[in-house]
């Protein structure tokens, strides 16, 4: 006998105030979970993944989504829930990848710095594009190229950068008007 519930996406306050300066934020993330699942002890948050290869050590190590599934959860009155990760692999042979995700105290300290520092950003009207495989089926992928700058180079002709003896060229660009 399988239970299957839906629920409409919640919004929930990423925090009463910055990890930083206490400043109360009054911005909302909206999200929605694949899957809850209450074992009688734990509540554990299922992510639903497909990718070309199995996970790495890096990517499992530095996602912040586990983090904010995390934080909303408790912020939802869920308390203290685990995170798990099923990753099929898209590949000749599939291969279900199952990742038990657990994240500290200093984790979600730095998604807090990270979603209100997006979150201030997008306010300012900072946009800055992460191209990928997503902006296929995207509907605001136009907004990422809305004009072609015009690139012009100069060439400082001293050796600066990591290494010495590295000639660096800065790249100075204009949008046009």
């Amino acid at each position: 006998m399988a239970f299957t519930q839906t629920t409409e996406p919640t919004t929930w306050p990423p925090s009463s105030g910055s990890p930083d300066t206490g400043e109360v934020q009054d911005e909302n993330l909206i999200g929605a979970f694949d899957l809850v699942v209450n074992d009688g002890r734990r509540r554990t948050i299922v992510e639903n993944k497909t990718s070309a290869r199995k996970y790495g050590e890096d990517q499992i190590r530095w996602d912040i989504q586990p983090t904010g599934y995390q934080f909303a959860a408790k912020q939802m009155g869920l308390g203290d829930v685990g995170v798990q990760y099923q990753v099929v692999t898209k590949t000749r042979t599939p291969a279900l990848q199952v990742i038990d995700l657990e994240r500290s105290a200093e984790d979600q300290e730095e998604f807090l710095r990270v979603a209100i520092g997006v979150m201030r950003a997008v306010d300012a009207g900072v946009f800055v594009p992460v191209r990928s495989w997503a902006c296929r089926g995207c509907p605001y992928a136009h907004v990422c190229r809305p004009s072609k700058p015009e690139a012009v180079t100069t060439v400082q002709g001293c050796s600066w950068g990591r290494r010495p003896g590295l000639a660096r060229f800065p790249l100075a660009l204009h949008l046009p008007e």
